[in-house]
């Protein structure tokens, strides 16, 4: 990271109260945050936030771990751009919509990010949203119940259709 030694006692003094908020160890917050600096966000509120927040993801999605929630997170912010710039917007930009459909539909958290893992660059080239994406993953998976092969149709289906535009 670009941290300065008096930043990194801050962040570990901060590591370790983010992890007793969010019920993990600090090793895993410090883990987080080294994975988030690797993926761009160099700076110790940067990664604090984002480390907070993976760890947040995870423990309110069943069946999903710290490392799926960092690499769903870090692949739909990229695809989309949503908290690239502004850390914040993950909680509602991206978070909160794959919550209320894990929690209103017949799919988990789990599932929406890993179809979302399989697909968001490929849906996002295409110009299709965020919403759009998970809303036709959603309805995939929740008929085939492989949200994997679910990311995989809908890459390949934006792929096809931008190369008859292209």
């Amino acid at each position: 990271t670009k941290m300065t030694a008096n930043e990194l006692v801050g962040f570990y003094l901060s590591a370790n109260d983010t992890a007793k908020q969010t019920g993990i160890t600090t090793k895993e917050i410090i883990e987080q945050a080294a994975t988030w600096a690797r993926l761009g966000f160099s700076t110790a509120d940067a990664a604090t936030k984002m480390a907070k927040y993976s760890s947040m993801f995870a423990m309110i999605s069943p069946g999903m771990d710290l490392d799926s929630a960092t690499d769903g997170l870090a692949s739909v912010m990229k695809a989309f751009k949503i908290g690239l710039e502004d850390t914040d917007d993950v909680v509602d930009g991206i978070m909160s919509k794959i919550n209320i459909i894990g929690n209103t539909q017949a799919v988990n958290n789990a599932d929406i990010i890993d179809f979302l893992r399989h697909s968001s660059s490929a849906m996002a080239e295409a110009n299709n949203s965020l919403e759009d994406t998970i809303a036709l993953g959603t309805a995939i998976t929740e008929i085939t119940r492989d949200a994997a092969d679910a990311g995989q149709v809908l890459k390949t289906v934006s792929m096809r259709v931008r190369g008859y535009d292209e």
